[in-house]
């Protein structure tokens, strides 16, 4: 009787512990501990015979239908256990968990894959919190996906059905045809990669994060109603933490923000970004992008004008100048949700820009122009002087993220500062930094000179300009 209450008390966690720290004293039980490796969500303790990191078919249920059908599973069956000396029969219990986690790992057909290739490993079950008397459980599969043949990771939804477990519902994580939309589909998934998520009350949210290639990372959103499971967003980026949940307007309803960043300004190893959040809300039918949108012809000249300029200062590339303009948005009382979504996206991407332009980034002269802190990126070549800035081995070039990617980081110069041209024609740092770009393509100093004699033109009173030219022409 002792023996039967140990048992039923006992998780998939505290199992493998008794395995490992009192096997040596429970000797004639360890087939019977062995048994319930198959419910542990570690690894099996090394034995003899080698169990399966789940319970297999046989042990839970005789039959399995197809991976399309509604399928059940029965509470485990009464389990003898011999030993050397003694025969037990108990009733072994397993928990939902693995119970689960055995039914989604049958139903696929899976195989356990050899230490030394690759393949899913197993199935990782969880229940979804619920406010009301609602029971489900997640089961997705663990490891890395093989591609001969292919193999798709799976989620799928199960729910009670008297003494059986019932299959909901099931979505296998595969690439879809559409390049717009190319699906949630991870390479590696872990344990953890699959997690229940707030976004609204109406639905379970299930977000999954998962691996891709060698650094790559992939990001799905679904909604849950109790019956279907619906991907909603879904996001790929070169880098891992492709998206994350966040209430941004703290309306109770969370958005989700996908990494839109360009990691390879130079190189992936280079380590200088282009920052960039996409962000999605919920419309409380389904999940839509916030863009940078115009004012209904009701809103009052004053407001219109105001979001105009902040969208022309973003759109310029000038994130600085648009993060200062945010304040002037509380003397409006004026509501719409055009104004308070373009308000939240310059706060985003503005915020995430400013914070990458630091003096120990990669290579702080981009990064304070893809801030639009063009004050901070004149003072670096200020710091250099012009009779360092206009010779091949400029100490802006040689040591630095730059060297050996010098058209890359004129073409990035032009990319960014002709956007703040047309804003503002007569934005003589601009003109000069593009001056110097194009001297970097070729280290051509005739390419150079016509704009840095226009930014001499424009602001004599500094003298790394007239410098500059002085050095270009003579």
């Amino acid at each position: 009787m002792m023996l039967d209450v140990i048992l039923m008390r006992l998780t998939h966690y505290e199992v493998n512990v008794m395995q490992q720290k009192y096997l040596p004293i429970l000797g004639s039980l360890a087939g019977l501990l062995l048994l319930l490796g198959g419910c542990n969500r570690a690894e099996p303790t090394p034995a003899a015979t080698t169990v399966p990191a789940t319970v297999t078919a046989a042990e839970v249920a005789p039959t399995v239908a197809p991976p399309d059908a509604a399928t059940t599973v029965p509470t485990a069956p009464p389990t003898t256990v011999t030993t050397d000396t003694t025969t037990i029969s108990t009733t072994l219990p397993i928990s939902p968990a693995g119970q689960i986690e055995a039914l989604l790992f049958a139903s696929l057909q899976l195989t356990v894959p050899a230490t030394d290739s690759i393949g899913i490993m197993g199935i990782y079950a969880f229940p979804l919190e619920s406010a009301d008397d609602q029971e489900f459980w997640v089961a997705h599969t663990v490891g890395i996906r093989n591609f001969d043949p292919v193999q798709n990771h799976v989620i799928a939804i199960y729910t009670p059905d008297g003494d059986t477990w019932r299959e909901v519902t099931r979505t296998e994580l595969a690439m879809s045809d559409d390049p717009a939309d190319p699906g949630v589909s991870p390479d590696y998934l872990g344990q953890e990669g699959v997690t229940q998520v707030q976004v609204e009350p109406a639905h379970f949210w299930i977000q999954v994060e998962g691996g891709a290639g060698a650094h790559s990372g992939v990001y799905g959103l679904y909604s849950f109603d109790g019956t279907t499971l619906q991907e909603e967003v879904s996001g790929f980026a070169a880098s891992p933490g492709v998206g994350r949940i966040e209430d941004l307007n703290n309306d109770g309803v969370a958005e989700v923000l996908l990494n839109a960043s360009d990691p390879y300004v130079f190189c992936y190893a280079c380590g200088v970004r282009l920052m960039q959040w996409q962000i999605q809300r919920w419309d409380e039918t389904q999940m839509i992008s916030v863009t940078l949108s115009a004012l209904s012809a009701d809103a009052p000249a004053a407001v219109t004008a105001f979001n105009d300029n902040l969208l022309a200062l973003a759109q310029a590339g000038l994130w600085k100048d648009a993060l200062a303009a945010l304040d002037e948005a509380m003397n409006f009382s004026y509501t719409e949700p055009a104004l308070a979504w373009n308000l939240v996206y310059v706060r985003v991407n503005g915020e995430a820009r400013r914070d990458a332009a630091t003096p120990d980034s990669a290579y702080p002269l981009l990064t304070d122009l893809f801030y639009g802190d063009y004050e901070a990126a004149i003072e670096l070549l200020r710091a250099v002087g012009a009779d360092g800035l206009f010779i091949s081995e400029s100490d802006l070039i040689v040591g630095t993220a730059a060297e050996g990617w010098t058209p890359t980081l004129a073409d990035w110069i032009d990319q960014t500062v002709n956007p703040a041209l047309e804003f503002n024609p007569d934005f003589a740092a601009a003109y000069f930094l593009r001056g110097w770009g194009a001297y970097v393509r070729e280290f051509d100093t005739a390419a150079a000179v016509a704009d840095v004699q226009k930014a001499a033109e424009l602001a004599p009173n500094e003298e790394l300009y007239t410098k500059s030219l002085e050095f270009l022409t003579e």
